[in-house]
């Protein structure tokens, strides 16, 4: 695993966003955690990890 993750709005990060907000949705959270972990999507990772407070039960996501 890397040793940081992309500060928000940098390089790809929207895009990493994304994903997650996809993954999540789909998988659920443990899931997608799970997936990232198996596929080393590291920076997907740490945006579920870190934003994990705006992903609800109810399988809205929204990510700032």
């Amino acid at each position: 695993m890397g040793r940081y993750c992309t500060p928000a709005n940098v390089g790809n990060r929207p895009y990493q966003q994304q994903i997650a907000i996809s993954l999540v949705h789909s998988l659920g959270m443990d899931d997608a955690i799970d997936f990232c972990v198996q596929n080393g999507w590291e920076e997907t990772l740490c945006v579920i990890l870190k934003d994990d407070r705006h992903f609800t039960d109810s399988g809205n996501v929204t990510l700032n």
